[in-house]
């Protein structure tokens, strides 16, 4: 049976300052979802929504117990004094309705419904300090340098905010916090190789003007901006999964793609992150490596 959904206000306008309406928000997750589902299939998902627009109050939602359709698969994940129940994105009319609810941002579990206590992703956000992007790139690269000597492929994206996202798929088998203690290894390595320029110091007031390896989101229940999320920020820019050799080119930042732009990049270009899963590794080899580089 297809499914219809239904699309309320579609002229509402969300972004003010460009124009961009919930139709258009809702046509750009429908566009995108070839690329995006696969990338989502089976993780619990967190929504930042809007429904007044980016310049007023937005709030974020992750139970949406009793308000979600039938045929829209979900994950009820067990909390103190109760259960949440988390929304999943496994097909394009998914993300069409989480748009329709004035989801502007999907956020995901780096974990996956059958196995929450097991991630498959490690993501480093690299959060720069100043407005200089140069800093970031060298970090981006640094970490990618590191991870390839321990037998690991990384990805990059662009947060559409501030920083990047370097992401390294691995195999299922390890828990969090064992994942977690893993990436705060690297970072640390990475760190201590240009301790000028880069941190893992927590404290804000600490950092100076450092990129801060944050590696905070590799735990379980953290959530990560979903690859080709819309940010709520002016301009709509977009969580964009980027090649390595993107990283050098000239105007790259992390704000560099927007709503209105990245369906035209995916069409010419493709997805950048289309082979990702081949690439996943476990990392009993890779902990064995770093444990020798760090002795």
């Amino acid at each position: 049976m297809a499914i219809k959904v239904e699309i309320t206000h579609p002229d509402r306008v969300l972004f003010p300052d460009d124009g961009i309406t919930k139709g258009d928000l809702v046509d750009y997750y429908g566009e995108v979802a070839d690329v995006m589902v696969p990338h989502l299939r089976g993780r619990p998902l967190t929504l930042w929504r809007y429904p007044r627009g980016i310049d007023q109050q937005g709030f974020v939602q992750q139970d949406f117990a009793g308000t979600l359709p039938d045929w829209m698969r979900s994950v009820e994940v067990a909390k103190e004094g109760g259960t949440v129940v988390h929304p999943v994105a496994d097909c394009r009319e998914a993300l069409v309705w989480l748009a329709n609810q004035n989801g502007i941002t999907p956020h995901a579990w780096l974990s996956r419904r059958d196995r929450l206590d097991e991630p498959d992703l490690i993501v480093f956000d690299l959060d720069p300090s100043t407005a200089d992007f140069a800093p970031v790139r060298a970090v981006a690269r640094a970490c990618a340098d590191v991870l390839d000597d321990l037998g690991l492929t990384s990805y990059l994206k662009t947060t559409g905010s501030r920083g990047l996202h370097v992401v390294v798929p691995v195999s299922r088998g390890a828990d969090f916090d064992t994942v977690r203690q893993f990436a705060r290894d690297v970072a640390a390595v990475v760190a201590a190789d240009d301790p000028d320029h880069r941190t893992v110091e927590i404290r804000k007031d600490k950092r100076g003007d450092r990129v801060y390896l944050d590696v905070m989101r590799n735990a379980y229940a953290q959530t990560a901006v979903a690859p080709y999320a819309v940010r709520a920020r002016r301009g709509a820019p977009v969580a964009t999964p980027l090649d390595w050799d993107e990283l050098g080119g000239r105007g790259m930042r992390p704000d560099r793609f927007t709503l209105r732009d990245v369906t035209k990049r995916i069409a010419e270009q493709g997805d950048p992150w289309a082979d990702m899963r081949k690439h996943a590794r476990s990392l009993s080899r890779p902990m064995q490596r770093l444990s020798k580089l760090d002795a």
